[in-house]
C-alpha cells in the first residue's frame, strides 16, 4: 500500500511541475502507455510481425520526456523515436507475410521446378539451381518462421 502511495505522490509531483509539456498529465500518459504497450505485445505474440514489438518499445521510450527537463533529453528521445518509427514502418513493408495459399503454391512450384531442372546435363545449370533452391528455401523456412 505505501509504495502505492508513493507512485500515487510521484505523479501529482510531476503534474504540478511540467503542467505544459503535454497536454494531458503523467498518469493519463502513462496508463496509455501501458494499454498500448500491452496491446502491441499481445498483437506481436498473435501475429509475430516485427513492426509490433517496435512500436511497443518506441511507446514505451516516449515515457522517458518525464525523467527531465533537459532540452537535450528532449532531442536524444525524439531522436529515437524518429528512428523507431521509421524502422517500423520499413519493417512493416519488409515482413509482409504471404497468404498461406501463396505459400504453399509456391513450394510446390519450387519442387516441381527442382524436379524439371535435375534433367538437364550442364553442370553450371545444376549450380545456379541449387543456388536458387537455398534461396527458395531460406525464403520459405523465414515465412515459416513468421507465421507460426
Amino acid at each position: 500500500m505505501n509504495f502505492i502511495n508513493n507512485f500515487v505522490t510521484l505523479t501529482q509531483q510531476n503534474d504540478a511541475e511540467k503542467p505544459s509539456l503535454f497536454p494531458f498529465p503523467f498518469s493519463m500518459h502513462f496508463v496509455f502507455v501501458c494499454i498500448s504497450v500491452l496491446f502491441f505485445i499481445y498483437r506481436f505474440s498473435v501475429q509475430k510481425r516485427p513492426y509490433q514489438l517496435i512500436m511497443a518499445v518506441a511507446i514505451f521510450v516516449s515515457m522517458g520526456v518525464w525523467i527531465s527537463d533537459n532540452r537535450t533529453l528532449y532531442y536524444a528521445i525524439g531522436a529515437i523515436e524518429l528512428v523507431l518509427v521509421l524502422s517500423a514502418i520499413v519493417s512493416s513493408f519488409v515482413f509482409k507475410v504471404k497468404k498461406t495459399e501463396e505459400v504453399s503454391e509456391n513450394s510446390d512450384d519450387d519442387n516441381n521446378d527442382d524436379s524439371d531442372n535435375d534433367d538437364s546435363s550442364d553442370g553450371n545449370d545444376d549450380d545456379e539451381d541449387e543456388d536458387e533452391m537455398t534461396a527458395s528455401n531460406a525464403a520459405n523456412t523465414v515465412n515459416n518462421i513468421l507465421n507460426n
